[in-house]
């Protein structure tokens, strides 16, 4: 909340990432937890690897993490967010039961006057991430603008 606030207060742009890990639940169902786990922490570190140290990486609950980005517009959020997906997706993830093919559907915004909250910027992240799952997952959705 506070990195959004100076955002808004300095004129300066903020970007705020949400992500999920395509088809989790099977994996926890399949393999049980430990090995869900296991994707849990190869995907945070694979995250964080591309991220710079002024981001802020946050696992949202279950499967979701979620990011904000200083100084970063919406282009450059959306960029980042790409190579987040492809970093997440480029090889398996190593786990004690073998090798697990993984992916992540993310949705991207960038604060604009009408966000008053770090809640509604998550949200319209959100709403981005749920777009790219419903459209086929493995994908980048960019969200502009208020929520309908």
């Amino acid at each position: 909340s506070r990195r959004l606030q100076q955002a808004a207060q300095q004129r300066r742009p903020i970007c705020a990432v949400m992500l999920d890990i395509d088809r989790f639940k099977p994996i926890n169902d399949r393999y049980g937890h430990a090995v869900g786990d296991e994707v849990l922490v190869v995907v945070a570190r694979r995250l964080n690897r591309g991220l710079s140290d002024s981001d802020i990486l946050a696992r949202y609950g279950g499967e979701e993490f979620a990011v904000l980005l200083p100084d970063t517009t919406l282009e450059q959020g959306r960029r980042i967010a790409e190579r987040l997906r492809q970093s997440v997706g480029a090889s398996p993830v190593k786990t004690s039961i073998g090798a697990l093919q993984v992916t992540v559907s993310i949705g991207v915004t960038e604060r604009d006057t009408s966000i008053v909250d770090l809640a509604h910027l998550l949200e319209r992240a959100d709403h981005g991430m749920l777009a790219a799952k419903r459209d086929g997952r493995d994908q980048v959705i960019a969200v502009e603008g208020q929520l309908a």
